[in-house]
């Protein structure tokens, strides 16, 4: 039986410790923020087209990076607008990224689609030779078609005009032709 000693044994731990730290601090990592998300789908009502915005930016201490937006499922429904969609996302900054979403008129309420974006890191290794690790991304949008909010209308106020302005109006036009009549009958009596 092979007997391996102490130092041994420290020796190829501390290789290996070594060797994790080594890929630990060569991992980009990047952030995804939006306003949507698994309990907060996109509203949108037929007919209507929206423009959302999802945040890119760095993970604190991380290098400049680029990061590639694919749209995997468009759901039928969502474009990316931006003409680039390489984005150099730089340390302390936050990086738009522009998506339309827009559904035709006969979507019916209540139908749900879902849009898969992914994010890809390609950002070129620093030095040749070097091993890094690129992270990549991928978010699932919910997005339901939902009934327009139906508007009050203002004809009730147009009654209203009428019996506040128009029939005080009426009734002094009446007590005017009223006396103007009396009036004359007892100027012509006499």
């Amino acid at each position: 039986m092979l007997k391996i000693n102490g130092l041994f044994q420290a020796k190829v731990l501390f290789l290996i410790l070594s060797f994790v730290l080594l890929l630990v601090f060569s991992v980009n990592a990047f952030a995804i923020s939006s306003a949507y998300g698994s309990g907060t789908p996109v509203e949108i009502y037929p007919g209507e087209t929206k423009d959302i915005q999802l945040k890119l930016m760095t993970a604190l201490g991380e290098d400049n990076l680029i990061i590639k937006v694919e749209l995997i499922d468009n759901g039928s429904i969502a474009s990316l607008t931006d003409f680039n969609t390489e984005y150099k996302v730089n340390v302390g900054e936050i990086v738009l990224v522009n998506l339309r979403i827009g559904v035709n008129k006969a979507a019916k309420t209540g139908e749900e689609h879902n849009i898969i974006i992914k994010f890809s890191d390609i950002t070129p290794s620093e030095a040749e030779g070097s091993v890094s690790f690129k992270g990549s991304s991928t978010i699932s949008l919910n997005v339901l078609v939902a009934q327009p909010e139906l508007k009050e209308t203002k004809e009730g106020i147009g009654l209203f005009f009428i019996f506040l302005f128009l029939l005080p109006m009426l009734i002094i036009a009446t007590v005017i032709v009223v006396w103007f009549v009396v009036r004359n009958r007892k100027l012509s009596n006499y």
